[in-house]
């Protein structure tokens, strides 16, 4: 698969499947077959819509891209919130809240056409990261801002990983040898890029619409694959503004833009209480796949000792937890090997002793306690 992503992102959930941590096909069933009579990213207070875009975007619901992306969002939610705020008579301005590392190409091109054809004033807003497939879709607003001045918007590009085999043998028509390329080879990996880069030539174009430049700028000016933070990116032209931070024109005399106040709590909740409720059953979901996914990766590396630990203390799926929950399962697959060649070293090898019942209760508990259950 192609994807717009982050190159972080890209290469965590790349060593997540290296380790073996995938969700396995009932666990993918039941994230699928979860309500979505709705959007699921559309929330409406007074005149204003906000669409939610965090995690990896896919074309369709993804629970390894949640677990190990940040979270998922897929980009029929995106268009299906876009056409529910266009149709709302009561909707007079939608903002686009944006925190993904990007996502996969098929599905996005939609997506743009569905922003393009948005009557209605929209502004996209970056979070932490607004990068690749992300910053494609914020570039289709009328106007981007940084969240904050550590913001991270950019990534440009396209990405391409291949798993080689030894044991695996392709063969193609003779009229079709670019069909499947040996990625081995220099003219495998020619090939490979070429289709790379005519995708490139794509998501750039669409980029510079959005933004009203032209492509070489984007090319040129945009990062060229890196990420780049807020201030840096308004002076490029990636961004329009960065909350906090005065422009150049405003502190010469010139007129400042005010952002709307934010909703705390407590008014969310007495002013739009189905609103609230709505966030509540989203937060509570999102708290089951944090659970869920230290679970996975505990089991998978051996380590549930650090599983337990993350789940107690309310920790998401960091990059350098998904590299220990790596370290583990590398290590517990080398004890497991000497085992297999000597199986007299077994008992030296505490490490790869199975979790006592103890230990079990223990992790049992904290799950209770993190999902809010009864004993």
């Amino acid at each position: 698969m192609q994807w717009l992503l982050d190159t972080n992102f890209f290469q965590a959930m790349q060593a997540a499947l290296a380790s073996g941590g995938m969700p396995n096909a009932e666990q993918q069933a039941e994230y699928e077959a979860r309500d979505r009579s709705d959007s699921g990213v559309l929330t409406v207070a007074g005149d204003k819509a906000q669409i939610e875009i965090t995690g990896v975007l896919t074309q369709k619901p993804d629970l390894f891209a949640r677990w190990f992306g940040g979270g998922n969002t897929t980009y029929a939610q995106i268009t299906a919130a876009l056409a529910d705020a266009e149709q709302d008579p009561t909707v007079t301005e939608i903002t686009l809240a944006i925190d993904s590392p990007g996502g996969s190409i098929s599905g996005l091109f939609d997506t743009l056409a569905a922003l393009e054809n948005v009557t209605k004033p929209m502004r996209a807003v970056a979070h932490n990261v607004c990068a690749s497939a992300a910053y494609a879709i914020a570039s289709q607003a009328d106007s981007i801002i940084a969240a904050n001045r550590a913001s991270r918007v950019g990534s440009i590009g396209v990405a391409a990983t291949f798993f080689v085999s030894d044991n695996k043998v392709s063969v193609t028509s003779t009229e079709a040898p670019l069909k499947v390329p040996d990625v081995r080879t220099v003219e495998g990996q020619a090939a490979v890029r070429d289709e790379l880069d005519a995708l490139h030539e794509v998501f750039v174009d669409a980029v510079a619409k959005g933004r009203k430049i032209e492509a070489a700028t984007v090319n040129a000016d945009f990062g060229r694959g890196a990420t780049v933070l807020a201030e840096e990116a308004e002076r490029r032209g990636m961004i329009d503004g960065v909350r906090g931070v005065v422009s150049e024109g405003v502190a010469s005399g010139g007129e400042q833009k005010t952002e709307a106040e934010e909703m705390d709590i407590k008014t969310l909740r007495e002013s739009h209480p189905e609103v609230y409720a709505e966030v509540f059953d989203l937060g509570a979901t999102a708290e089951r796949d944090r659970v869920e996914a230290h679970l996975v990766m505990g089991e998978a590396s051996g380590d549930l000792k650090t599983a337990h630990t993350a789940i107690a203390d309310g920790s998401v799926m960091t990059e350098k937890l998904r590299s220990q929950y790596l370290a583990a399962g590398l290590n517990r697959r080398d004890i497991e090997a000497r085992q297999a060649d000597d199986p007299e070293v077994a008992a030296g090898d505490g490490a790869a002793a199975p979790i006592g019942e103890a230990d079990g209760e223990k992790v049992a508990a904290v799950v209770a306690e993190a999902l809010g259950l009864e004993d």
